[in-house]
């Protein structure tokens, strides 16, 4: 597994990066690329192209390691492993949201690093190989592939899967159906929607596109769905 692995260093500091990177190398894995903070390493994410992240949670410049892995989450959804020598509580909390493939406590051995990595590893194939979600219609559970739902709409205490060609109405709230899928490129747009953001075609002032469907962008979510877009 580990030979042909690629992984890539965000961590600000760069005796301990390289550090990481003679460590990883060692083990057989191949470093991609490093980066010291994570505007950086989002210009670099392009062509990088790794399957692993190792990311510090504490970065220099104006977004912390938890920030960088929302985005990550979103554009990427390539999994990636906490790198922090902080314990407190609120830290931690906030970090869980985000969903990592794992947590290394500095300061870490190679032996800490390569059970991390593997760990990481082993739980991203089980991941990929389970994309559906079930739902349940009918007194039935229904399997969804989540790469083939566009967006969802929320009424009340039901909500509407809109896939290309088909609606599924379940009894579940916006806030369940998103903890199944926001780690799967779904970002709320909307008090009333999710959206598949890897499938939006066009985006005007009020409304995002998938092909033909238009989906609301509410204006208290519009800065902070915009900054995701990859603007040029």
């Amino acid at each position: 597994m580990s030979s042909t692995t690629k992984i890539f260093i965000v961590e600000d500091d760069s005796l301990i990066a390289e550090d990481i990177k003679l460590m990883l190398e060692d083990l057989g894995y191949e470093v991609v690329g490093k980066a010291f903070n994570a505007e950086a390493a989002l210009a670099k994410m392009k062509t990088a192209s790794p399957d692993l992240l190792l990311l510090d949670i504490e970065l220099a410049g104006e977004m912390t390691g938890i920030d960088l892995a929302e985005i990550i989450n979103l554009k990427y959804q390539i999994p990636f492993i906490y790198l922090t020598s902080f314990y407190d509580n609120a830290t931690l909390e906030k970090a869980k949201l985000t969903s990592p493939a794992g947590y290394i406590l500095k300061p870490f051995d190679e032996n800490d690093l390569k059970v991390g990595v593997e760990m990481a590893l082993v739980k991203q194939k089980v991941t990929n190989e389970s994309e559906k979600i079930f739902i349940r219609i009918g007194g039935k559970l229904v399997s969804i592939d989540s790469n083939e739902l566009c967006y969802i709409q929320s009424d009340d205490n039901y909500c509407i899967l809109h896939t290309q060609d088909k609606k599924y109405t379940v009894h579940q709230t916006l806030k369940e159906l998103f903890s199944l899928v926001q780690n799967r490129g779904f970002q709320q747009c909307h008090r009333s929607y999710l959206i598949n953001f890897s499938m939006i075609t066009h985006i005007s002032d009020d409304y995002a596109f998938i092909n033909s469907m238009q989906v609301p962008i509410g204006r208290t979510y519009r800065k902070d769905f915009l900054k995701q877009l990859n603007i040029v």
